[in-house]
């Protein structure tokens, strides 16, 4: 089973017409609104228990193990992020994660190490093996970003855009049609 969480536009969507559109069950309007505060109409799409129909706590960690984690709430939001400092902190053309409530996010083995990437933004990954695990801002975070190959299962969410597109790597392109924006995107607030 999937759900989407659909954020409302300023422009006047309510929860029926979203869901009619979307094809979705209903939501009440405050579910919608708590979902996606300021973000505008949002996808973002991810795995429910099939029993309860909440969202599935998620468990990942780095690639030797020494530390882990676990996701109790619902992500605000996933991206590809073509970024210099993602390019750079993963050797890769991009990454990818996607953004969780503070709260919902918890370190359950070991101590990532902190490296400040740049005034506004922190960088956790394992001392031991150097895998990046989450990014952060430095001054009251209202959410975390986890990179979403450190998950176990990193097939459960999918991201829905493309951030800092002016910076992709000329030779690499990814082939969808989601959107794609040359800075950082609609920002992502709770």
């Amino acid at each position: 089973q999937n759900v989407i969480s659909v954020g409302m536009l300023s422009e006047g969507w309510d929860a029926k017409t979203v869901t009619h559109i979307m094809g979705l069950r209903a939501f009440s309007s405050q579910l919608l609104c708590e979902q996606v505060v300021g973000r505008g109409l949002r996808r973002t799409s991810y795995d429910v228990d099939k029993e309860t129909g909440m969202f599935e706590p998620l468990e990942g960690g780095c690639l030797c193990g020494a530390v882990r984690y676990r996701v109790t709430k619902e992500p605000l939001d996933s991206d590809y992020c073509h970024c210099r400092m993602c390019q750079k902190t993963s050797g890769a053309p991009l990454q990818v994660s996607a953004e969780f409530p503070v709260d919902g996010f918890t370190v359950t083995k070991g101590a990532p190490k902190a490296y400040r990437s740049s005034a506004w933004g922190l960088r956790h990954f394992c001392p031991d093996c150097g895998s990046q695990l989450t990014f952060c801002r430095t001054e009251k975070p209202s959410y975390i970003s986890v990179n979403l190959p450190t998950l176990d299962r990193p097939e459960k969410l999918r991201p829905r855009m493309h951030i800092w597109a002016a910076s992709r790597i000329p030779w690499f392109e990814v082939k969808d049609d989601l959107p794609r924006y040359d800075g950082e995107g609609p920002s992502v607030t709770r």
